[in-house]
């Protein structure tokens, strides 16, 4: 007779809290449904495993709970913020050293009243790609910068005109935009936000002063530089309103070319909307915020230095004239405000951002402000747009490495060195478009009266050959191509008796 046996095998615990899998509501989280947690949240109490497996607690706040959530990028550590009194220095809440790429909540107990909410980047380059959002207990958005984390640089804080804080209060109001107005994007100063009738403003209509009955509409970059509020009453209901609107309901429109005043409305920005009603010359808290933005909100676009000829190769060019060169980027259609940030490729130190209308930056634009790029020192260039004149910025796009060269600016001279000196040879722009090459010679022996220039291609055939003057005082040399050069590698040469030097350039 031949039977089988069964080895019983030990059901799995995964989260060792001596309830089997199956048997467990929570497999992967210590305790039951029900069971006591922590969720290491100050402001909450009868912290308990929720129905979704979360342990999560009963808000404690005596004023009002506010949540911010944070989307970092790569570089997390570089952003820090804090939540202060308005117009002090006294930080209710703060926090930093988030983990990259990471979406962070994280709870702050306010007493009622008014505060900043303040975003610093160490690195002046904003949470890219990333944003923020601040809400209250009830879910309602309080600031919203989802999303738009690169246009800001070191601080994010709503601030007025005059650049004072203004910041927000809670517990924030009950009035608020329309859903039919709410988050809306590609809009013109001549579209129309409305705000929720107020049954309270609207009873006031007719009775004693006109002028005190009605909704402020406040507009504001969440990330600084722009806020203003306007102020619409049954007595002034501005031009916005329909024609089938009742009376008393005409002040609850907004069209925006009423903010086309200084300062102005911006374009192309993410801006934040509240409103609030007043009754009787008593305002009430600002509702919720909505998003609003004015022209296409989708123009942010890539850019970097040119990898082509067209008009000339920036990205890895090794010869640029640190006084004299000239960096382009790709265009991008709309933009007029290119940044170029340059960054020491050996020791990754940010050297400078330059700003230019245009995509070509001139290294004149550089001037005499310290520090000056080194020669032939590697430098990391990256590009940026604004489609605000700086305003701004898209995110940054990828890196290129460019070396500059230091030749003597024409018409100051150049040291003539005699005898067995070394002849230095400097080329520039390189790599080419194949128009004129400028050539920095130094070593020269002005006694020796010519020198020759010499230009070979790959194969070692002559493409030009030139004897030019020696003069004691030598500036930058012009060398005119017979006629457009095919695409490659170039041999330059200098020669002077037996010394001679010679330098690479590319033709693209």
């Amino acid at each position: 007779m031949t039977g089988t046996s069964t080895v019983g095998t030990a059901s799995p615990d995964t989260d060792g809290d001596a309830v089997v899998d199956c048997l467990d509501n929570c497999p992967a989280v210590p305790g039951q449904i029900g069971s006591p947690c922590n969720d290491n949240d100050p402001n909450t109490i009868n912290d308990v495993i929720n129905g979704s497996c979360v342990c999560a607690g009963t808000p404690s706040c005596a004023g009002t709970q506010v949540t911010l959530t944070l989307n970092t990028d790569g570089n997390a550590v570089q952003t820090t913020w804090d939540i202060v009194v308005t117009n002090t220095n006294n930080i209710v809440c703060s926090g930093g050293g988030h983990p990259n790429n990471s979406t962070i909540s994280v709870n702050c107990c306010l007493p009622n009243g008014c505060y900043d909410l303040r975003v610093f980047d160490s690195a002046g380059d904003g949470i890219n790609p990333g944003g923020f959002v601040l809400r209250d207990a009830n879910n309602e958005r309080i600031i919203d910068d989802v999303n738009n984390g690169p246009n800001f640089t070191t601080l994010s804080k709503v601030t007025d005109a005059s650049n004072n804080p203004v910041g927000f209060c809670v517990p924030i109001g009950t009035d608020a935009i329309t859903p039919a107005s709410c988050d809306l994007t590609g809009l013109t100063l001549n579209s129309v936000v409305s705000a929720v009738v107020n049954a309270g403003v609207s009873a006031q209509y007719g009775i004693g002063n006109q002028a005190d009955d009605g909704y402020q509409f406040w507009v504001f970059n969440p990330n600084g530089s722009y806020s203003r509020r306007i102020f619409f009453s049954h007595a002034s209901p501005g031009t916005g309103w329909p024609n089938a609107a009742p009376m008393a309901e005409r002040c609850s429109y907004f069209r925006l070319s009423a903010m086309n005043s200084t300062p102005v409305i911006p374009s192309n920005v993410l801006l934040n909307i509240r409103v609030r009603s007043r009754i009787n010359g008593v305002n009430s808290e600002f509702g919720a915020a909505c998003r609003l933005t004015i022209g296409t909100a989708n123009t942010c676009a890539l850019t970097q230095l040119t990898t082509t000829a067209n008009p000339l190769v920036s990205c890895g060019a090794t010869g640029v004239n640190r006084i004299t060169g000239v960096l382009w980027s790709n265009a991008v259609t709309g933009a007029n405000r290119y940044q170029f940030q340059f960054v020491n490729a050996n020791t990754n130190v940010l050297l400078r951002n330059l700003a230019s209308p245009t995509r070509n930056l001139n290294m004149a634009t550089w001037g005499n402000a310290v520090p000056l790029p080194t020669c032939f020192q590697p430098y990391n260039v990256r590009v940026r747009v604004s489609f605000n004149n700086g305003a701004t910025y898209c995110a940054w796009g990828p890196w290129c490495t460019v070396t500059f060269t230091c030749p003597p600016q024409a018409g100051r001279g150049m040291e003539a060195i005699t005898g067995t000196g070394e002849i230095t040879l400097g080329v520039y722009p390189n790599p080419s478009d194949g128009s004129a090459l400028q050539l920095a010679i130094g070593g020269l022996d002005p006694e020796a009266g010519t020198m020759d220039l010499d230009v070979l291609d790959a194969l070692g055939r002559t493409v030009i050959a030139e004897q030019r003057p020696v003069r004691a005082t030598q500036g930058i040399l012009l060398l005119n191509w017979p006629a457009r050069p095919a695409p490659g590698t170039y041999l330059v040469r200098a020669r002077q008796g037996d010394r001679q030097v010679q330098q690479r350039v590319m033709v693209q």
